[in-house]
């Protein structure tokens, strides 16, 4: 089995890391959107505003930043985390992710679903670990953020990829709209709440993504994986193909679910869903031979 997150020393740290402000498209301050974070319990935020590298100046010991830039070319839209300079324009999404890889960001192919980006044509692309599956403002306004499929897909083909949840969030609420705020987070396990090690344990997969449900223990033992979840409806266990299974409260709830596995499973993530339809999901172990 991978590295198992939950089992890891450290601290869970709240997130958001894809949010725009008043220097491209959000209606909102840096500081007034950190406030509006910071206030419902998150850690930390990346700033990802388009082709802007957005600065903000807070003296809050329990609250981080960190540096980021949504980059977009055609309709391929990539976040990169951890990125202190601006990319030149580029020809292609591989030159973006190319460039940011080698200064030692993370690139974040941003919500394929809403972009009518296509299993295929991610995998045309190579060197990134990071994929948007869920992204609030996109289902709030198109009812397009999940892109769990596509996940799925090229976790199928053979990639190695990290899910993540981030609110891309514009502060725009309408009468018939709700607001994009704290709608979605990653929760990080790290050695402390510094920009450092945020960024690390992000880049190393040492997170689960949440729209509110929580995700307290997996664990591995005689073939069989556990979780333990906040009250839930329903958790799943996802393999390739037709691997793993459904453990429904057929109408209760539960907290705990486990699965025997066959001990083929290349690889195997979980969701856990509430009853008010908010999710947590893992990120995929990975298994030579159980």
């Amino acid at each position: 089995m991978t590295v198992n997150v939950f089992h890891q020393k450290g601290n869970w740290y709240r997130g958001n890391i894809h949010l725009h402000t008043t220097f491209s498209d959000g209606t909102l301050t840096p500081e007034e959107i950190c406030a509006v974070y910071r206030a419902a319990g998150y850690d930390f935020l990346a700033i990802a505003d388009h082709w802007y590298l957005t600065g903000v100046s807070l003296h809050w010991p329990d609250f981080v930043t960190l540096p980021a830039v949504e980059y977009h070319v055609s309709n391929y839209h990539i976040v990169g985390l951890g990125c202190r300079s601006l990319l030149p324009s580029s020809a292609s999404a591989q030159d973006i992710i190319d460039a940011l890889n080698q200064r030692g960001c993370v690139p974040i192919l941003a919500h394929p679903y809403w972009s009518g980006i296509t299993s295929s044509q991610l995998l045309e692309l190579r060197d990134f670990q990071h994929l948007e599956i869920y992204n609030h403002v996109c289902q709030i306004t198109k009812g397009k953020g999940y892109s769990s499929v596509h996940w799925d897909e090229l976790l199928q083909s053979g990639r190695r990829l990290f899910g993540v949840a981030v609110d891309d969030a514009h502060h725009r609420p309408s009468p018939t709209q709700e607001d994009d705020l704290t709608g979605s987070y990653i929760m990080v396990k790290a050695s402390g709440l510094n920009g450092e090690e945020i960024l690390k344990a992000i880049k190393e997969g040492s997170f689960y993504s949440s729209t509110g449900v929580s995700i307290k223990e997996v664990s591995l033992k005689e073939k069989t994986i556990r979780v333990k979840t906040s009250p839930v409806k329903e958790i799943r266990f996802i393999g390739p193909n037709a691997q793993g299974c459904r453990v429904s409260g057929c109408g209760k709830e539960i907290e705990y679910a486990e699965y025997k596995m066959a001990g083929t499973e290349r690889y195997l993530r979980i969701e856990a869903i509430d009853s008010q339809g908010h999710y947590a999901w893992s990120n995929p172990f990975f298994f030579s031979e159980i």
